[in-house]
């Protein structure tokens, strides 16, 4: 499923829409675990039905989120995260077959066989071969379900950035 998350009164172009990158759940999950207090009340955070937060109440969760930042809660969040999935052995990648790269029409039509790999993030065996696949993003393994999106401290304070300015929000 995917989000939209926009901003119902931006007062700048960072409350306007928050680009999470596919993140969104990843991002909901952190800021759920770690200000439980602030977003219990809300329960549809992984729908896209348009509802949200009103504006008090995504100052609310900015302020704490920006004392959890402060306090180095969310990097520990962010640590413990990382280390607990890198438990996890990758799988095999369906829509390249563990090759890699993309090879079927669409992946034909989009580029990906002539794609150079990137080092980002890092440790990827094929960085800098030709190929790609817009699934593993050229690895030809996937992290298991659930941990496939990477997070960042950068990503909160984007969001919290996002909660400042963006009068209330709504996920579409």
């Amino acid at each position: 499923m995917s989000y939209d998350i926009n901003g119902r009164r931006p007062d700048a172009r960072a409350g306007e829409r928050f680009e999470h990158r596919g993140n969104w759940e990843t991002i909901v999950n952190c800021v759920r675990r770690l200000v439980p207090a602030e977003t219990h009340a809300y329960e549809n955070w992984h729908f896209n039905n348009g509802d949200g937060l009103d504006a008090e109440l995504s100052i609310a969760l900015a302020d704490r989120l920006e004392r959890c930042l402060a306090e180095g809660v969310v990097e520990s969040y962010v640590a413990e995260r990382d280390a607990y999935l890198a438990q996890h052995p990758r799988r095999e990648c369906h829509v390249c077959d563990g090759t890699g790269i993309r090879c079927d029409e669409a992946g034909r039509k989009a580029g990906y066989p002539d794609r150079i790999v990137a080092d980002e993030p890092k440790g990827n065996p094929r960085a800098g071969k030709v190929g790609w696949c817009d699934r593993c993003d050229g690895w030809g393994t996937l992290k298991e379900y659930g941990s496939y999106r990477d997070l960042y401290v950068s990503d909160v304070r984007e969001f919290i950035e996002f909660l400042r300015h963006s009068g209330g929000f709504a996920i579409w």
